[in-house]
């Protein structure tokens, strides 16, 4: 898993934990923690690009996949939208940890079934 801007600011291993409690090889356990992964980038993608006006979008996404770890990405952004988007993620990785977390247990129960 590539290092992000905003992994300060989501931490997965809540999710992390969940899965690795659960009765599956440790290939699904990294295949499990990839798409948890794959599914925060892309919901912050989405919310970035919601929040971003349009003309900043391509000058963004050349800057962020030539250093994606970079944390004056938040800088930019929070001149760009002019909000605190540093507190938008922190608010959509909770989010979405319960979410997954959520799912997983969901999915859990149905298998014990």
């Amino acid at each position: 898993m590539t290092k992000v801007f905003y992994d300060h600011l989501i931490l997965i291993e809540d999710i992390i934990e969940v899965i690795s409690t659960l009765n599956i090889s440790d290939s699904e356990k990294q295949t499990a923690q990839k798409l948890a992964d794959s599914i925060i980038h892309h919901k912050v993608l989405i919310l970035l690009l919601d929040n971003l006006p349009k003309d900043h979008h391509e000058d963004f996404l050349k800057r962020f996949y030539r250093a994606p770890y970079d944390l004056a990405h938040l800088k930019y952004l929070e001149e760009k939208t002019q909000r605190d988007i540093s507190m938008d993620l922190v608010i959509l990785g909770q989010q979405i940890k319960r979410e997954i977390i959520s799912d997983i247990k969901k999915h859990i129960k149905v298998l014990k079934k």
